[in-house]
């Protein structure tokens, strides 16, 4: 998994973006940096970037505003952000995640706590892209059967229902179950729909 993921460090010291960056490339992943909030949201938006390392205290655009821009167009499952600071109070660490840090590592980071955090997250987003995947699958796959069946109720009550010759309470039981059908073939278009 590592070889195949970019990891974003946004750090505003040259130091910690030096020690992190280390860490990260002798765990096997690329690494990518920016020294500030801006820097870090033009390299999200140019594409390829799996996990954010980032900082909360930077001059220019902080941390915690990148996050709150990198939420607005990706969620917790798309772009895991790690916040990797020197804060350490819980007010801090909860105000993190209640903006949409997928989690918390404090300064100086204990390196076998950061790799076990992007392993975990980085399979999580993996998870999800399968499970996206799947249900783009499933309700494509989906349609196709359910579309032939509404057809055919639709043949059935428009043609041979009313033209066929059962006694009158056959005939009304036939147009009940064709109705009862046609009205789950709808409500299984709706929860296609809905995935």
């Amino acid at each position: 998994m590592s070889s195949a993921c970019t990891i974003l460090v946004v750090d505003d010291s040259p130091v910690n973006r030096q020690v992190l960056t280390r860490y990260l490339a002798r765990m096997g992943y690329a690494v990518e940096t920016a020294d500030d909030g801006a820097q870090g949201l033009a390299r999200i938006t140019a594409g390829g970037i799996d996990l954010v390392c980032l900082d909360i205290e930077m001059p220019n655009l902080g941390g915690l505003e990148m996050l709150a821009a990198v939420r607005r167009r990706h969620s917790v499952a798309d772009l895991p952000v790690i916040m990797t600071t020197a804060r350490k109070g819980s007010a801090d660490v909860v105000r993190a995640l209640q903006m949409g840090a997928n989690d918390y590592v404090t300064k100086p980071v204990d390196v076998e706590v950061l790799h076990a955090r992007v392993e975990a997250h980085l399979r999580l987003r993996i998870l999800s892209r399968m499970k996206d995947e799947f249900m783009r699958i499933a309700s494509h796959d989906l349609k196709n059967p359910l579309a032939g069946v509404l057809g055919y109720t639709e043949l059935l009550e428009g043609t041979v229902l009313p033209v066929a010759s059962l006694p009158p309470a056959a005939a009304g039981r036939a147009a009940q179950i064709v109705a009862g059908v046609t009205d789950c073939a709808r409500r299984m278009q709706r929860i296609i729909a809905d995935f």
